[in-house]
């Protein structure tokens, strides 16, 4: 989950959640804590992660906005011991910039969705 404050429902909610964003950020810390996401559901133990925004230095596009980011805490039986022989995937920044850029530049002209394209759910349903 990303959180992040509203102050319609919780008035003045922005500027705590900002001062305690900004002081995790420069204390380089995270919270424990304990999230109810319904009524009827039991609480689990998360650890709330304060993620600061990235900006493309090229572009100066917003990569990830400002907000929290809450991670639930594994139980005690779902914790497993690693292979010797794992190794994780790591995504290469250039090949990240250059899918972006054959995105942007990607056009698509005299195209109107819905008139263009076929629906074959729809076809169907009325055959």
């Amino acid at each position: 989950y990303l959180i992040y404050p509203n102050d319609r429902i919780a008035e003045g909610s922005k500027v705590a959640f900002a001062n305690l964003h900004s002081s995790m950020l420069q204390k380089r810390v995270v919270a424990i804590g304990e999230l109810l996401t319904r009524i009827t559901s039991s609480s689990r133990l998360v650890a709330v992660f304060p993620q600061a925004e990235r900006r493309d230095p090229e572009f100066n596009d917003q990569m990830s906005p400002p907000g929290m980011i809450v991670v639930h805490l594994p139980f005690e039986d779902d914790v497993r011991a690693m292979d010797s022989g794992f190794t994780a995937n790591t995504i290469d920044e250039g090949l990240v910039h250059k899918a972006m850029a054959l995105i942007q530049h990607q056009k698509l002209e005299d195209v109107e969705i819905g008139l263009n394209f076929e629906n074959t759910a729809i076809e169907r349903f009325w055959k």
